[in-house]
């Protein structure tokens, strides 16, 4: 189960499509399996709705036939009768059936969006299965495209369409019409079909599913330590208290780190305020761009007070120049540099994922 293989291997989290805190890809399976198992759940619920059925008359008045019979006759086929009902059943009770179904294919969209942003060229954290034999583009041999999981995409628009057709099925005229009937008859087997094929491609993935936890380190790593970036900011209003550093300070102190550790160099700020005039000068400012420069962090930034000016932002040299100042004088004592250092261990910040191993696994 990769939800358990993957237990310990540590990722950077994204939320708005930004790094967030870290996770374990274990803990992001987990994820995916709650949404499976409720879509399960889903399907369990609608399934109670399918035990009814109705012979109650053309207008479901019993004319012609008695309610015994009827319930007898169900009761031989293994179902119940439906008092109420019309010339056919109302379908409010299949709309939640349709709706389940959907939900499935939905969620395992879900899943294969995360594994597709997770395969984007850069720093590729995930891959869905490729054949030795495969090619990625007929027209460019390095790409290894996620067609699976682009599939499941289209998959989801399908049974999308398929159960908003179902759904307006609910609207009928009196005691009935035959719109119903020509729409149902394509579209309950064709929902199923597309939901079955959804989830026989998604198992081959996760099957097949490669996994780069070199990659997912790196990617923290050039995050500069800003995946603690909130507990820091709890740590200095807590330990600022003390010097008058108030929250607002707090958190404007860390988010100046983090703007630091990502300014462009020199070089790029000249490139961004004058882009090249030719392809030719392009080419040649490639070659100083790809000389990457260490990655700092804001941990060491903020312990050793060595914030400065940033144009993207509002504080100016004097805030700045007080703000290092009482930096120092809390970091002056090595007991709360080494809880500061501790800020940012994985083993601090991925704590809270036992309970999740707990309530989803048991384990």
């Amino acid at each position: 189960m990769l939800a358990i293989e993957y237990r310990h291997t540590v990722m950077l989290a994204r939320t708005h499509g930004q790094w967030a805190e870290i996770e374990s890809f274990g803990k992001r399976c987990l994820t995916w399996l709650v949404i499976l198992r409720e879509g399960l759940r889903n399907l369990e619920k609608a399934e109670e709705n399918l035990k009814y059925s109705k012979l109650s008359g053309a207008i479901g008045n019993y004319q012609g036939i008695t309610a015994e019979i009827e319930e007898e006759a169900l009761r031989i086929l293994g179902f119940q009768p439906y008092p109420g009902a019309t010339q056919i059943l109302p379908r409010e009770l299949y709309a939640p059936l349709a709706q389940a179904v959907c939900q499935i294919v939905l969620s395992l969209n879900k899943i294969a969006i995360d594994i597709r942003l997770g395969a984007r060229s850069g720093i590729t954290i995930l891959q869905e299965p490729f054949g030795k034999k495969q090619k990625g583009s007929s027209a460019m041999p390095h790409k290894k495209n996620t067609i699976s999981c682009e599939k499941i995409e289209g998959l989801s628009r399908a049974a999308t369409g398929y159960m908003n057709m179902l759904i307006r099925n609910v609207v009928t005229w009196e005691e009935r019409a035959i719109e119903q009937s020509s729409v149902e008859r394509i579209a309950w087997p064709d929902l199923f079909h597309v939901a079955i094929h959804a989830i026989k491609t998604m198992s081959k993935v996760l099957q097949g599913l490669t996994v780069y936890p070199d990659n997912m380190l790196k990617e923290i790593n050039e995050s500069c330590g800003c995946y603690a970036a909130g507990e820091a900011k709890e740590f200095l209003r807590h330990h600022g208290a003390e010097y008058g550093l108030g929250t607002e300070d707090a958190y404007r102190i860390v988010q100046l780190a983090a703007f630091n550790v990502f300014e462009p160099s020199e070089g790029a700020k000249r490139l961004r305020e004058n882009p090249p005039a030719s392809i030719t000068e392009a080419q040649k400012m490639l070659l100083p761009l790809k000389k990457a420069r260490k990655p700092i962090s804001i941990q060491n930034i903020v312990a050793n007070g060595e914030l400065v000016v940033s144009d993207q932002l509002e504080a100016n040299e004097e805030t700045i120049r007080e703000w290092n100042g009482i930096l120092v004088k809390i970091f002056d004592k090595p007991e709360i540099r080494e809880r500061w250092n501790q800020l940012f261990a994985f083993e601090n910040l991925l704590k809270g994922e036992n309970t999740l191993y707990k309530k989803i696994l048991g384990a």
